[in-house]
């Protein structure tokens, strides 16, 4: 399945200097898909940028089954073709 920003939401911004937005996005696409390059297409259009912490959660149907694997990501290259994720180690 291709990006669907249906299902990409801004819910936080971290404010102060250091700034940046919280985002959940919920998908059946593989991490290794999300993690693409320019994954996130319409991502300046909604107001993605660098540093902003992207919270990925795979479901098996959209838009509401049980979660199957959940990511952390932020965001590290925007340009006018997308946002491009990159996972972050929990441990």
């Amino acid at each position: 399945m291709a990006y669907n920003g249906d299902y990409l939401s801004c819910v936080g911004n971290l404010g102060g200097k250091g700034g940046g937005n919280i985002w959940i996005y919920k998908t059946v696409d593989p991490i290794e898909t999300v993690d693409g390059t320019d994954y996130f297409s319409d991502g300046i259009d909604k107001g993605m940028a660098l540093g902003d912490v992207v919270t990925v959660i795979q479901v098996t149907t959209l838009p509401n089954t049980t979660p199957t694997e959940v990511t952390l990501g932020v965001i590290t290259a925007v340009s006018t073709d997308g946002a491009t994720l990159t996972q972050m180690p929990l441990a």
